[in-house]
Formats: structure tokens, sequence, C-alpha cells
């Protein structure tokens, strides 16, 4: 199944604004930027629906001393109104 992202309220992302609901996460890796897709559709696999993009953010890749699994997620710098999501 595709990463889900569940969002009880609305959020911003680099200025988007993402509605509350259901999405599906997808990335496009590449050596300098990352894309990042926020899907409006939940999908089984690999069932990406280009038209049903919400956002599509580029972010800077940067190298990492500690070992990582092939692919995780991680929140920093929460506070009650903001949070960073990080991948490695």
């Amino acid at each position: 199944m595709a990463t889900r992202l569940t969002l009880s309220n609305e959020i911003s992302i680099n200025g988007n604004l993402i509605p509350s609901g259901k999405y599906s996460i997808y990335s496009i890796p590449g050596k300098s930027t990352w894309t990042v897709i926020i899907n409006k559709r939940v999908s089984w696999g690999t069932q990406y629906n280009e038209s049903q993009d919400l956002v599509r953010i580029d972010v800077a890749t940067k190298v990492s001393d500690d070992w990582n699994e092939s692919f995780t997620f991680y929140f920093s710098n929460v506070t009650e109104n903001s949070g960073n999501l990080g991948f490695t």
C-alpha cells in the first residue's frame, strides 16, 4: 500500500494548504532534490494517478552520517501548531 497521510486538521506545507483527510504520499528521488507528492487518491500499491496530485514539493537532499532504513519518515521541531516532516 502507498504511504498514507491522515490529517485531522488542515495543514500548510510550504504555503500549500492541505485540507483534513486521507492522502497518499509519493516521492521522486533525485541526486540534489526529491519531489514529494501529496496525492488525493489513497491507493494500493502502484496505482498512482498524476491527475490526483494535490501538491508537489521539491526538497533539497543532504547526506547523513547516520545509518537509516532505506526510506524513513520522521517528525522534528514539533510544537502545538507546527512540526517538520523529514525523510531519510
